[in-house]
Parts: C-alpha cells; sequence; structure tokens
C-alpha cells in the first residue's frame, strides 16, 4: 500500500503549515499517512527523531513509501534513511527547504551531532527532490544545491515563496498543491513500472496461458465483464449529452453567419468538433478501441483549450490567425485554460488542472506509442499482441473516467465559459448543473435521470 511519513520542522507540530491539508488530500487517493509530533521539537535531535520513528508499531519502511520533510525535518529524514536497515529502501524523499548545517543557530546544533554519510543516503531511496525557494529567509539556496548534488537529486527553486510556511507567506500555505502535484505524479510513473513488471512477470510465468489452455472462454468472459462496465458507464453520460447538445445549439441562435470570424462563431465550432470525438469515443470505447479512444479524445480537449484562449480577452492575435489557417501552440492553449477558470497566486492549483495534466500523460503514452502503453496490448492468455482486442476493453474500462468522463466535463466547463462571456445567467446555471451530475460518477443513470426531470431549469 502507497504510505507517506510527513515530518515537520523545528518546534512545529502536525497541525501547522500544509500538513493536515497534505495528509488528508493523499488519504484521498487511498494512501496510508503518518503525520507524528515530534518528540522535544524545540532542539531537533536525528538519535532521539530515529528512536520515536523507528521504535513504533504503526508503520513500515518499503519502496511503497514517500517521505516528506519541512525544514529541519526534512534534514532529520538524512538521519532515519542512514539507520534504516541495510535491505530497506524507499521510493522518493520530498525535502522542502532543507539545510545541510546548523545555520548557526544553538537550536539546531544537535540535529548534525552524527555526520551525515551521503553516499550511503542515496542508496536509501530512489528519487530525491529538494524544493526551495530562491528567497529563503532561514536557509540558503546553496544549501539545497550542496545537498542535490551529493543525493543525485532533482532540484526545483520556487520564486518568492520564502520558507513555504504560513509564517513566512501567510494562509496560502495552508495548503500546498504544488507539493501534491509533484507526489501524485511520481505516483503515476510508479504506478505505470510496477504495472508493466507485473505483466512481463505474469507473462513469464504463464499462468494466464496456462489457465486458457484448461478454459478456451476465458478470455471471452473477461472481454464480456469490461464491456457491461463500459455499457454501464456510457449509459451515464448519454442520460446528460441531449441536455449539453441543446446548450451547443443555442449559440447558433446567437449569430447569422457561421463564416464570420469572432470569437463566438469560433467557440461554436469548436465545440462542435469536441462534441463530435465524444460521440466518436464512446462509439469506439463501446468496441473497445483504447489507443483509437485516446487519440480522438486528445484532438477534443485541443479543440477545448482554444475556446478558453480566445475569450480570455487578450488573444485577438491568435484568434485573428487561426482564422487565417494558422495551427495555435497548443500549450499556449492550455495555459489559457488553467488562467481562465481561475486567478490563482504561486501555490494554487486548479483541480480540474491538475487532471488534464494527469489526462495529457495518459494521452502522451499512447500517442507516441511509448513501450508501456502498447504493452498493454499483450494478450497474456495468447502471449501475443491483442489482435482479438481483449485488452482493448480491459483498458478502455479502466481509462474511461480519465479519458471519456473527463472530456465530457470539460466540453460542459467550456460551454459554461462561453455563457459566462455571454452574459447568459440562465445557461450559465445550467451548464453549472450539468458539470456537478457529470462530476458526480457514483450516480446511477436512474438518479441523473430522474434529477433532470426534477429539476426545473431543465425543461
Amino acid at each position: 500500500m502507497k504510505n507517506a511519513l510527513i515530518l515537520h520542522g523545528t518546534g512545529g507540530s502536525s497541525k501547522e503549515n500544509w500538513f493536515p491539508w497534505l495528509k488528508d488530500e493523499l488519504e484521498k487517493r487511498q494512501w496510508k499517512v503518518w503525520l507524528p509530533d515530534l518528540p522535544k521539537a524545540e532542539e531537533p535531535n536525528v538519535e532521539r527523531y530515529n528512536k520515536f520513528l523507528l521504535k513504533n508499531d504503526y508503520w513500515q519502511f518499503n519502496m511503497d513509501s514517500v517521505l516528506i520533510g519541512h525544514s529541519s525535518g526534512a534534514v532529520a529524514i538524512f538521519g532515519l534513511l542512514q539507520e534504516l536497515p541495510d535491505e530497506v529502501q524507499v521510493d522518493t524523499c520530498y525535502l522542502v527547504g532543507a539545510f545541510k548545517d546548523d545555520l548557526g543557530w544553538e537550536s539546531l546544533k544537535s540535529l548534525f551531532d552524527t555526520p551525515f554519510d551521503f553516499a550511503k543516503i542515496k542508496t536509501k531511496a530512489k528519487n530525491f527532490v529538494f524544493l526551495h525557494s530562491d528567497n529563503d529567509p532561514y536557509c540558503p539556496l546553496d544549501h539545497a544545491r550542496y545537498l542535490t548534488k551529493e543525493l543525485d537529486g532533482r532540484l526545483m527553486v520556487k520564486k518568492g515563496q520564502k520558507h513555504f510556511s504560513v509564517g513566512t507567506m501567510g494562509k496560502s500555505y495552508e495548503q500546498f498543491p504544488v507539493l501534491l502535484q509533484l507526489i501524485s505524479s511520481r505516483q503515476e510513473k510508479k504506478e505505470l513500472e510496477d504495472r508493466l513488471s507485473d505483466k512481463i512477470s505474469k507473462l513469464k510465468s504463464g499462468k494466464a496461458r496456462k489457465a486458457f489452455a484448461y478454459d478456451l472462454t476465458l478470455p471471452e468472459r473477461y472481454k464480456q465483464r469490461d464491456q457491461q462496465r463500459i455499457l454501464r458507464q456510457i449509459e451515464r453520460i448519454e442520460i446528460l449529452t441531449p441536455e449539453v447538445f441543446k446548450l451547443i445549439k443555442e449559440l447558433k441562435s446567437r449569430f447569422t453567419n457561421i463564416w464570420d470570424q469572432n470569437e463566438l462563431t469560433a467557440s461554436y465550432i469548436l465545440l462542435g468538433r469536441a462534441y463530435s470525438n465524444l460521440q466518436t469515443t464512446l462509439d469506439l470505447a463501446k468496441k473497445g478501441r483504447c489507443i483509437e479512444m485516446v487519440e480522438v479524445a486528445r484532438s477534443a480537449h485541443e479543440a477545448l483549450d482554444l475556446i478558453f484562449l480566445f475569450l480570455d480577452g487578450n488573444s485577438q492575435k491568435h484568434l485573428n490567425k487561426w482564422f487565417e489557417g494558422e495551427i495555435i501552440d497548443p500549450s499556449i492553449a492550455r495555459t489559457a485554460f488553467e488562467q481562465s477558470v481561475t486567478q490563482l497566486p504561486a501555490n494554487s492549483s486548479l483541480p480540474a488542472y491538475e487532471l488534464k495534466n494527469k489526462v495529457y500523460k495518459i494521452y502522451s503514452l499512447y500517442t507516441h506509442s511509448s513501450y508501456g502503453a502498447l504493452f498493454d496490448y499483450i494478450d497474456v492468455f495468447r502471449e501475443d499482441f491483442d489482435f482479438d482486442n481483449n485488452s482493448g476493453f480491459h483498458y478502455a474500462n479502466s481509462y474511461f473516467d480519465a479519458i471519456v468522463n473527463n472530456l465530457f466535463i470539460n466540453i460542459i466547463l467550456a460551454l459554461k465559459n462561453v455563457y459566462g462571456f455571454l452574459k447568459d445567467q440562465d445557461n450559465f446555471t445550467k451548464t453549472n448543473e450539468l458539470l456537478k451530475l457529470a462530476g458526480h460518477i457514483e450516480l446511477s443513470p436512474g438518479e441523473i435521470a430522474k434529477i433532470l426531470k426534477d429539476n426545473g431549469i431543465f425543461k
């Protein structure tokens, strides 16, 4: 089970800064999290901390472990790694505002009583990620650079974030989305690596091939199971698509000529493209064509990003170029998506944008024919490429929410943005209600149908 240990800094506690928020966010993602109050934290001491952390019945360190430390909590992680048993290694350490000596503070001297053996420490984790601000008032950036070099780590320097704490930056650091994104991104990569390793192991064992030889109906039964699950998910979306289609078509009544070159006609054409692609992804999902489903959904997302770009009030030149037939850099449009939905400070992130980043990673795996993605298309029963499309149904089901449902949500989000641009409060409210329904994947098709029927705004 993926697990995380979070260590606070000098004189701190488990209840301050972004620590409780990060614990909650990771637990929502099915992590096991330990956020202890370190003993006598006003005078950090590695030996005291190690005795507390290593001699407990609650926690075990392993390759599913992530260690997160802030300030002296980051330094304490070095001492903890140094004392782990020889056979134990953790996955990744995230070290926020770390330092390499006592900084001239009497209270920090005992933290360095035992010299750190960085050569040994380096072997105890697969990855070291340092987060440091260019204006940390306590811990010089050179300390992070030194530690990064010693541990062959990765250094991320953030501008103007001081010590990543409430004490130095105010209430904005009651959360830390940037760190959460880093952890989530690494976990996704690890899960892909583990999935690939697991599949190769299963192929080498020959268990699936032997099971197939014993029961020739096995692949077809798995396929039918995945197909039924896909159809249930499609049914949820297809109850809502008529309402979305009405709202898209309603835009057509607001202009005379489809060839007019303005924000509204551009948005209408792009929404039409995205909606058409949604219909295609649903058809592909029904057939278990996961690779093709991903490719079609990606082009729809790029169309939707352009809507946010063209409606941001500062992109007339991009709109003009688009009408002239030029291709707009997708990264420019993706940035506009984030900025158009919300304006946030440096230590902030948009959940929809986080999800979009995750989706684009899946897109990249498939559209660039990565080994990890294409290895999904190895039939473990026949030990061959999946020409019978058994795995296709499996992965179409696995990725349905991330790809198809997410595309549907982004179509509604773009539509909401258009009606906001038009200052149409009634239709803006309708899109908002549709967003809620599309986002609640736990609702059954029958429950969604009842809500639509009972809701007076949908007639």
